[in-house]
């Protein structure tokens, strides 16, 4: 077989499955919606549910490193239904690291207190 038709096929499927692809792609409302994340969306939540957090933290916790474990799992309870109303449901495995990095990020707690404490969250 000729090496040229081979080369003109291999181009030629190229061309009509990036032509699909496109199609696809627009048809869900770009690439967020094709791969089903969007972006926008995740960072928008992130933003709410860090403020969240901390005033959360400020209201509820007194300081007393005994009680932390309470009052982080009471918010990774409201996180986990925040996300659900989103429709970006995480596990409390996966939302525990992101709630130690607010809890670090805006100084809510010792960091070494509030590992220690999340250890303790079911």
């Amino acid at each position: 077989m000729n090496p040229v038709w081979i080369v003109a096929f291999v181009l030629f499927d190229i061309i009509v499955t990036a032509a699909v692809l496109l199609w696809v792609i627009r048809k869900r409302g770009g690439i967020a919606g094709a791969i089903g994340f969007d972006p926008k969306q995740a960072m928008g939540v992130s933003r709410e549910l860090e403020a969240e957090a901390e005033r959360y933290l400020r209201a509820n916790w007194s300081g007393d490193k005994s009680t932390l474990p309470v009052a982080l799992g009471e918010l990774l309870t409201r996180f986990e239904t925040r996300l659900a109303e989103e429709h970006m449901p995480l596990d409390r495995e996966r939302l525990k690291p992101l709630l130690l990095q607010v809890v670090h990020a805006k100084h809510l707690a010792d960091d070494h207190d509030a590992r220690e404490a999340m250890k303790k969250v079911a």
